[in-house]
């Protein structure tokens, strides 16, 4: 119901067959709609084996799956991508936009079906799958076999990365990072080298002189 809530999954057609819960054998059977009682609504059973028929509910014909277009919108404002989503192959693989990673933009591509038996050709619609720069994969199932998609390209499951918890929809940016190999600390400070003086030298003596890329120490009276 959460995932429906937040626009990650959508209504589909009714169901056509259910399972039984009247048996333990735990058959699937196909709904039969009877027309509509005395208080005006349709009647659904499936037949059974110990028991003749079972009734099923309305709210049992419901069937949600994954809504493609409204997750590909939902990531696209919840990463914030520069650029609008765009569909490339319908139903299967939207081009979310880029995304900056530690200074440096990525295409994201959200894909569905890179498991199926037509992944082939679900790559070969949309270039940015083969683009020289690496685009990063985000796949709505189980991770694509080897070869589907170009060498050391980041490929991370959504669930994975996507959390939704009290309604609120949250990322990994530290898993996104990992996955291509960047971060966005920032990098250790250089290690200054000790100013080695001689152990006669006076302080009173010592000026600095402050260059475009150098600091200059010297001894000796003060010149313009």
């Amino acid at each position: 119901e959460g995932l429906r809530a937040v626009g990650f999954l959508g209504q589909r057609g009714p169901a056509q067959e259910v399972k039984c819960r009247s048996c333990d054998s735990q058959h699937w059977d196909e709904i039969i709609t009877l027309p509509p009682g005395k208080d005006g609504k349709p009647r659904h059973y499936i037949p059974c084996p110990e028991n003749l028929r079972e009734r099923v509910p309305e709210y049992r014909l419901n069937r949600y799956g994954l809504d493609l277009e409204g997750t590909a919108r939902l990531l696209h404002g919840l990463m914030l991508f520069r650029g609008e989503p765009r569909e490339i192959v319908p139903g299967q693989v939207w081009v979310l936009g880029r995304l900056s990673l530690a200074g440096k933009f990525r295409d994201v591509i959200l894909a569905h079906g890179l498991t199926w038996r037509n992944r082939a050709e679900i790559v070969s619609r949309c270039p940015q799958f083969t683009q020289p720069a690496r685009p990063i994969v985000l796949v709505t199932g189980l991770l694509p076999q080897q070869g589907t998609l170009q060498p050391e390209t980041p490929t991370i499951p959504l669930s994975q990365l996507i959390m939704v918890e009290d309604g609120q929809v949250q990322w990994d940016r530290d898993l996104l990072e990992q996955a291509v190999g960047v971060t966005s600390h920032a990098p250790e400070p250089r290690q200054i080298k000790p100013i080695l003086l001689q152990p006669q030298t006076q302080w009173d003596n010592l000026f600095l002189r402050v260059g475009d890329r150098h600091l200059t120490i010297f001894e000796g009276h003060y010149r313009h």
